[in-house]
């Protein structure tokens, strides 16, 4: 699937799209055009996070605690917050200001984003320093959880460096000889995948499909009144006709029973004729949970093995096939991609198209 992170929190908009699998940690840089569903950064400035007295043991303490020290302040605003709990137990809450975006688009704090990319690198425990000309926004990350954020509306004037950590920086403003000797106590990452002003919308566009313990801010849609009738209509009517069903079925449940596992058993043996067939659907599950497990390896073994400034034009899986379309530089080697490589097509521009296939058993 496409997911397009888009951050317009900062003076110059980014967009940046991927190709991913949700839950899996698989994706490939698209492009920097928008594709597939679209997700908005919320600028930090908006984003609250705070660590919750100890003594708060429960999500209902939790919002009791935040309706009594922040939400009745500000009741004229619209705030969503989301809990979460830290390495140690304790609770954790997020508040954001909600941005209204066009219907089928999500939203995804600045935080949630920046610590989305360091988690990408690998990495569990350090800072990312999201450093601009109008702000410096601080996200501290113990084991994978975030427990800190610090947003400095004069850049880094007021803000001193910690020492000893891992480090990453981006933002516009990160490559400037005066931040990188502020941080020279510890150890600096810095983005290769994209610019260092492009971090907000590359984390936000992986959004779900890595890191997927951080809350979703994406406010469920309602349905109408005059929805919510007819729909309640159907489930009257249907209730009934359950109920009455139910009495009939319970008379022919046996003999049903026995004749779906017979026709189960017959469709199992055309397919399969060289396995037994014991519990049909249970060894379709798991042989589909293999298949789905060996698929998933497969294809990442192809995208971790593309050579640099590889563009994916289709990916096509049919009768256990899967096959991946590329182009890239003719001089580029490929020898050590898995599968079956076949050239398609050279280009006069000095590229190449391929295809990779291989089989998912």
């Amino acid at each position: 699937m496409f997911q397009t992170g888009i951050d317009k929190s900062n003076s110059q908009k980014k967009v940046i799209s991927v190709l991913g699998i949700r839950g899996t940690g698989l994706y490939k840089i698209w492009g920097k055009k928008e594709k597939g569903k679209k997700i908005y950064v919320i600028d930090g400035k908006k984003v609250l996070i705070k660590r919750l007295p100890e003594k708060i043991q429960s999500v209902e303490e939790v919002e009791k605690f935040l309706q009594e020290e922040i939400l009745r302040h500000v009741k004229e605003r619209k705030i969503l917050w989301k809990t979460w709990r830290g390495p140690k137990k304790e609770f954790f809450a997020c508040l954001i200001e909600l941005e209204e975006v066009e219907k089928g688009a999500e939203i995804d704090p600045e935080p949630f984003a920046l610590a989305r990319v360091f988690l990408s690198l690998g990495q569990k425990n350090g800072e990312v320093w999201n450093i601009t000309k109008e702000k410096t926004v601080r996200v501290i990350l113990e084991e994978g959880v975030i427990t800190g954020l610090r947003v400095y509306l004069n850049g880094l004037k007021e803000a001193k460096a910690p020492e000893g950590k891992v480090i990453l920086l981006c933002g516009e403003e990160s490559r400037n000889p005066e931040v990188k000797e502020k941080f020279q106590q510890n150890r600096v990452l810095e983005l290769k995948k994209v610019a260092p002003s492009e971090a907000c919308a590359l984390g936000a566009a992986l959004k779900g499909i890595i890191a997927n313990h951080l809350p979703d801010f994406t406010p469920a849609e309602g349905i109408s009144e005059k929805e919510f009738r007819k729909t309640l209509s159907f489930l009257i009517a249907g209730g009934t006709i359950y109920t009455l069903g139910l009495l009939t079925l319970h008379l022919f449940t046996p003999y049903l029973a026995k004749k779906f596992y017979q026709k189960e058993v017959e469709v199992f043996k055309k397919a399969f004729p060289w396995l037994r067939a014991v519990a049909p659907m249970s060894q379709l599950q798991a042989m589909a949970q293999a298949g789905k497990e060996n698929f998933y390896q497969k294809l990442k073994d192809v995208l971790s093995q593309l050579p640099p400034q590889t563009q994916i034009l289709s990916l096509t899986y049919q009768q256990n096939k899967f096959s991946v379309k590329l182009k890239l530089k003719a001089t580029q080697k490929v020898d050590n991609l898995p599968g079956k490589v076949n050239l398609v097509k050279k280009l006069p521009d000095n590229t190449q198209i391929l295809e990779v296939t291989y089989d998912v058993k």
